[in-house]
């Protein structure tokens, strides 16, 4: 089934509630995972078949962010990202592909500085022994654009 027909499909199904699990998970539609001085993450959420992949491998991952626009809670991608562990060690730096953005990290305390369009959000979180944390950052966007 070639894209076109398999995002056809799938908006079917989503527009008739239909489930789409397997429907909707393309060879390929996971992003690759990245390492970041011994750190993985992966980013992406581009698309129903990118998102159902990175659905099903999200409990692989305990920090999730996601980033977004304040009033319409549009998804916003390209967004700078930096970790730093309760030392101030960078023990991730990414540009996220996609509105969500999933990383592997150790028990511990972490603040977390998402950028986009030069507008800086910070959030400090712990990450315990097998307990996700999800963080969603949010921006102020004028209708119509993100970056020029």
């Amino acid at each position: 089934m070639n894209t076109a027909r398999t995002v056809a499909a799938v908006s079917l199904m989503l527009a008739l509630g239909l489930p789409t699990a397997g429907a909707a998970i393309e060879p390929g539609a996971m992003p690759a995972v990245q390492n970041y001085d011994g750190v993985q993450y992966v980013s992406g959420g581009i698309g129903v078949g990118e998102r159902n992949a990175m659905h099903a491998a999200a409990r692989n991952y305990d920090l999730h962010l996601t980033f977004a626009t304040r009033k319409r809670g549009a998804y916003l991608a390209d967004v700078d990202v930096t970790v730093h562990d309760a030392k101030g060690r960078t023990i991730l730096q990414a540009t996220s592909e996609g509105p969500w953005l999933y990383a592997k990290l150790p028990p511990g305390e972490y603040r977390v500085t998402a950028v986009m369009n030069g507008e800086k959000r910070v959030h400090s979180t712990r990450i315990g022994p097998g307990h996700l944390r999800q963080v969603i950052f949010r921006w102020n966007v004028p209708v119509g654009g993100v970056r020029g």
